[in-house]
């Protein structure tokens, strides 16, 4: 599958969000909230970053935020690869937890604080969940896929009954829900320092008591009359803003597709290797022969042909010596793993991704230009 584009700007104004993969869960317990807020308490404090609104759903989140350095992709790759590591050894599971990367809409300016952040806070207001006979809660904000997703969970553990059919909100009012930032609004007190509660108050202009009166009154008229989606209106799904500033930034989203056209051609496991092979100064039989263990450049060369080639992974598990398929996983998460505790190691990591589709050009380039310089053969008489 294609990337989504990523347009990462200095100074920058982002909506993103992300959900678990098939619809999944990403917590499922206070303990798995908990940990999400630390790591994003962490991340959001390293990257700089101020956030103006933020949510935790069952299944998904949203994050509004300026960036200080363009360190959007970096700085969520921290914080979902460490809460997913976190999270399935909590669970004892294994395997991806979140759909893909990330989605992300840049922002026009903080003019539209109020009306995204409203959107971001009302979401437990909006979300419909049922709960199950084990004690399951359905996340019902996004209602396309649930009535698969029931199916398969009563035909998988077996349930007859659901105990509780009626749809109900995940909170009644959005100060109710404790896993959003809609309560420091209200009251600052305890707010996390990355959080930049003042910029969206102050849309309103007046003293700060004036516009948190003003901001309460806003938001709960989205109860009683719920908001369109403001990103709806965003252009290709990607800006979000006036007519100039789609003008002036359109030509963001050509380049990134140039870009994604370009990466999403795949590379061999061959090329993939022999990037990681020149960059460690080993051998690639170093890297394909199994049986070392604490071989980070063997690791690596796992995660950049997961990343990079379009092929089975069976393809990758023989390439590496005949391994199983679940051994390639293992070494990809710790090379994951490993990125999300060592910016350098991470930073070299994405340099190699680069590097790849670079030289398979070259190398595919090299190829045709010998092909062409070869001479024809007679054809037989």
């Amino acid at each position: 599958m294609p990337r989504r584009l990523r347009i990462e700007l200095p100074g920058g104004l982002y909506h993103v969000t992300n959900r678990g993969v098939d619809r999944m869960d990403i917590v499922r317990n206070d303990d798995d909230r908990r940990e999400w807020f630390r790591l994003l308490n962490r991340v959001a404090t390293r990257c700089g970053w101020r956030v103006f609104a933020h949510v935790l759903m069952t299944n998904h989140f949203h994050l509004f935020l300026k960036l200080h350095e363009p360190n959007l992709s970096s700085g969520l790759h921290d914080l979902q690869s460490g809460y997913a590591t976190l999270f399935n050894k909590a669970h004892e599971r294994t395997g991806p937890v979140f759909q893909g990367r990330f989605h992300a809409v840049l922002v026009e300016s903080e003019g539209h604080a109020w009306s995204l952040s409203r959107y971001i806070h009302l979401n437990p207001c909006r979300a419909m969940r049922r709960q199950s006979a084990r004690g399951r809660v359905y996340d019902f904000s996004n209602l396309a896929g649930i009535e698969s997703d029931l199916q398969a969970e009563l035909s998988s553990r077996q349930i007859r009954k659901i105990v509780d059919p009626t749809p109900r909100s995940l909170a009644k009012k959005p100060e109710d829900y404790h896993w959003s930032t809609y309560r420091y609004f209200m009251d600052p007190k305890n707010a996390p320092s990355w959080l930049d509660w003042r910029t969206v108050l102050c849309e309103f202009g007046g003293t700060e008591a004036a516009s948190r009166i003003a901001y309460r009154r806003y938001v709960e008229a989205g109860l009683a009359q719920p908001p369109a989606n403001p990103l709806d209106e965003a252009f290709e799904g990607l800006l979000l803003g006036s007519p100039s500033f789609i003008a002036t930034h359109r030509h963001l989203i050509e380049e990134a597709e140039a870009d994604i056209e370009r990466i999403t051609r795949s590379t061999t496991i061959q090329a993939a290797i022999a990037v990681v092979a020149e960059a460690f100064d080993v051998s690639k039989r170093h890297i394909q022969q199994p049986g070392r263990h604490g071989n980070i450049a063997r690791e690596t060369a796992i995660w950049l042909c997961r990343e990079t080639v379009r092929v089975p992974l069976t393809e990758i598990a023989t390439a590496f010596g005949n391994i199983s398929p679940a051994t390639v996983s293992d070494a990809a998460r710790r090379c994951e793993t490993r990125q999300a505790k060592i910016a350098e190691y991470r930073d070299e990591c994405e340099r190699l991704r680069g590097r790849v589709y670079d030289f398979s050009d070259l190398a595919g380039t090299t190829s045709h230009l010998q092909s062409e310089s070869r001479p024809a053969k007679s054809e037989k008489s």
